[in-house]
């Protein structure tokens, strides 16, 4: 690689949903890049499987997410079972107003990374299958990294390195970044079967409450099942960060019948089973100079909710407009120490949810009993909480704000910009990664791009930009906290959420906005 060349590319390391999202996110954003991963294919099991509506949303911008949804199992509801009685449900259909994706898509980690990889084929940029990063050098002007393949070592220069290379990445251990954190005491147990007559329904995931500890019951395409939960009564031993150990189904069917669960199903063909640890840990930093973390490199957690895979591809769609800003010149090196503080943030976030999230459901306390048994089937025929299936499909999270916005429709700096429709016949979302400079959306009026510089405040700094942005109209205005149209214009970073917005008292004046955001503060 030529010195040139390397002033300009990106090295990821790791080559599973959140590498192979960054290569295709760089991709589209002008940026070269080289992806390499030690094993010598897609992986053929299951693994994370559940796909939120926030990452169909950044799928939607690769062209993506029809492929997926077609090869997955649509899941609208979460219904809750205390032994084998159903008990109530929540229903994603109703934050249907926020996306396009009202619900959660079951689809097998090994279909994700396979859809990701014919992606990448079709854009030029193939997986460099069984290559392996074995040491890395950061200097002021890049990273020397060391690659080994067929027992060759060789030496390449990149002017970034995204570590996605798991929960014991090499990586990280290398620079030493601190993964803290512990160790949940309970040892999962995880079985992938059939259920006769497809006895539990299909368009819905399951949590089933029982003596103990609560069992998950996830439908898969192709009639298979996850069956997966904590048994407390098994302490775990060892690390295993990376994997599971195999067990006889007799093992797992004696955890089934000593919690009183599932009893009224027929389980056939169990194909894996496997039991492990679980962890919840945060790397310290998400950045060495110019080498960055990101998915399971930089944090796991409780799987309650689904949350771990989605988390890391927000990761790196955050990391990677930057990174493009960066290279193509018009973005501050500075512009990316934002990665760590926002994106440390919201996965804190996560993870203390998820945890919280697992406590709850085996939380064994006759109030919490009571609550879920009683109360919650009551209220939830009248009222769904709307708020909290808006996070879990991870649409609520504020950057400006560093935390959850329950507006969740907000075009406030920071929050996430509604999927909405556009007059060229696309969504916002589709739009996304056209030029790794903000874009701008028009709403209530027929405003034209201004060719005169301005000054425009965002995030409370002034910024002196260029002329010509690109720029959306909106098929219908936004509306303000009173339900008033919004008449003006809003920034959106290539990610999809808002830098600034800027209103009008009236129509037909010319848009003062500018196209160069990040690079030129006042």
């Amino acid at each position: 690689m030529l010195a040139s060349e390397a002033k300009k590319s990106v090295l990821i390391v790791g080559a599973g949903p959140v590498g192979l999202t960054a290569a295709a996110w760089l991709t589209k954003l002008g940026v070269t890049v080289d992806i390499v991963d030690k094993k010598s294919g897609p992986v053929s099991d299951s693994r994370a499987l559940g796909v939120h509506a926030r990452t169909l949303e950044f799928m939607s911008a690769f062209g993506l997410h029809e492929e997926m949804i077609r090869k997955g199992n649509i899941t609208r509801f979460m219904t809750f079972h205390r032994f084998n009685k159903a008990l109530f449900k929540l229903d994603f259909n109703k934050i249907k107003h926020l996306t396009r994706f009202p619900y959660m898509l079951v689809l097998p980690q090994s279909r994700t990374e396979r859809i990701l990889v014919n992606h990448l084929s079709v854009q030029r940029v193939p997986v460099q299958w069984q290559v392996e990063c074995v040491g890395l050098v950061e200097t002021e002007h890049g990273v020397t990294v060391q690659l080994t393949s067929e027992g060759k070592l060789k030496e390449r220069a990149y002017a970034y390195v995204i570590a996605a290379d798991g929960a014991s990445s090499p990586i990280r251990n290398q620079l030493g970044i601190p993964f803290e954190g512990e160790t949940y005491d309970a040892r999962f147990l995880l079985s992938e079967a059939g259920i006769a007559d497809n006895a539990i329904a299909r368009n819905s995931s399951h949590v089933f409450m029982g003596e103990t500890t609560t069992v998950a019951v996830i439908p898969q395409p192709d009639d298979v099942y996850r069956i997966v939960g904590p048994d407390f009564a098994k302490a775990a031993e060892g690390e295993n960060l990376t994997g599971g150990q195999g067990m006889e189904f007799s093992e797992f069917d004696s955890f089934l019948r000593n919690q009183g669960l599932l009893q009224h199903v027929d389980i056939q063909d169990a194909s894996r089973l496997v039991n492990y640890r679980i962890h919840k840990r945060i790397a310290k930093s998400f950045q060495s100079q110019r080498v960055f973390l990101a998915g399971d490199a930089a944090h796991i957690h409780s799987p309650a909710g689904g949350q771990g895979m989605n988390t890391g591809i927000h990761d790196v769609m955050n990391l990677g407009w930057k990174l493009a800003a960066v290279l193509h010149g018009h973005g501050k090196p500075s512009l990316l120490a934002s990665y760590h503080s926002e994106r440390f943030s919201a996965v804190k976030t996560v993870i203390d949810g998820a945890d919280q999230a697992m406590m709850k459901v085996v939380n064994r306390s006759w109030l919490w009993r009571l609550f879920l048994d009683n109360v919650a089937p009551v209220v939830s025929r009248f009222v769904q909480p709307k708020k909290l299936l808006a996070t879990i499909a991870q649409l609520t999270w504020n950057y400006e704000a560093q935390g959850i916005d329950h507006q969740a429709q907000s075009y406030s700096p920071g929050s996430r910009f509604p999927d909405l429709s556009l007059t060229n016949g696309k969504s916002v979302h589709q739009v996304l990664g056209l030029t790794s400079r903000p874009l701008f959306f028009v709403s209530g009026a027929d405003l034209k791009p201004s060719t005169q510089e301005h000054k425009l405040v965002a995030h409370g700094r002034k910024y002196v930009g260029q002329v010509h942005p690109t720029t959306f109209r909106l098929v219908n205005p936004l509306e303000d906290e009173q339900g008033k149209p919004f008449v003006g214009v809003v920034a959106v970073r290539p990610d999809g959420y808002v830098l600034a917005n800027v209103p009008w008292a009236k129509a037909g004046v010319a848009t003062p906005l500018a196209q160069d955001l990040v690079l030129n503060p006042a």
